[in-house]
């Protein structure tokens, strides 16, 4: 089932096989890995390369040592890769119009895949946030209300590649929904903004594609003024 391995930094090319191993189908979650003093000899390497190999697949987040148990394969990706993101979008020096524009893109389709999937539960949940708008009291609870109607959108997706986009993104993304309500809030009243929300919420309900893609993308549509503002906001607070 393995390869002996070449040149390169021995543990490298461990790392690779096992996880084209479970690319392939080969491993499955749950399943044990061969021993330590297995590994080495198949792979002609010796047992400190293997122990290096298994280190790195923990890192990933594809493998666990379990005291006495021996080493399994696992789905951790999730939490080890949390924040990656972010960090990539700041290093590279990410712009704002950038994460505005996957906002739209995910919610989107997000949308489209709630109103095809006719989930009466999802509309419920969503009613539910709309309905705590008109209690808001404070400009903290109007912002985390903002962020859980978008974020409750992209969960009731069904669909796993975005919700693991927006784990990944998830500091981003909500900080990115409070600059934005507190940019819009000082050009217009909270009112419109959740008027804005009911009509999305709306159109999902009477699952009304046409009018929730408009309504979306008026939402997510900026002045140069607004952009100007949410890039000063944003640089002024400290970095991911």
């Amino acid at each position: 089932m393995f390869d002996t391995i070449g040149s390169k930094k021995n543990y490298e090319y461990i790392v690779e096989q096992i996880k084209e191993m479970i690319l392939l189908g080969h491993l499955q979650v749950g399943e044990r890995l061969p021993t330590e003093n297995e590994l080495s000899e198949k792979f002609g390497v010796s047992r400190t390369c293997v122990r290096e190999a298994l280190k790195a697949l923990e890192v990933i987040g594809v493998l666990e040592s379990r005291q006495g148990g021996g080493n399994f394969i696992v789905n951790h990706v999730m939490e080890r890769t949390e924040n990656n993101l972010s960090l990539l979008f700041t290093l590279n020096n990410g712009k704002t119009e950038d994460l505005i524009q996957v906002r739209r893109c995910i919610e989107l389709e997000s949308v489209r895949n709630i109103i095809q999937n006719k989930n009466d539960q999802i509309i419920r949940e969503l009613e539910c946030i709309i309905e705590q708008f008109d209690q808001c009291e404070d400009d903290e609870s109007f912002v985390r209300l903002d962020q859980e109607f978008h974020l409750k959108i992209i969960q009731s997706s069904d669909n796993i590649f975005f919700c693991f986009l927006i784990n990944a993104v998830s500091h981003l993304y909500t900080q990115n929904i409070s600059h934005v309500t507190k940019v819009i809030s000082r050009s217009s009243s909270y009112d419109s903004i959740v008027e804005e929300h009911r009509t999305i919420f709306q159109a999902i309900k009477e699952r009304d594609w046409g009018k929730a893609e408009a309504a979306l993308i008026k939402h997510f549509t900026f002045t140069e003024d607004d952009l100007s503002s949410l890039v000063l906001l944003e640089s002024s607070l400290p970095s991911v």
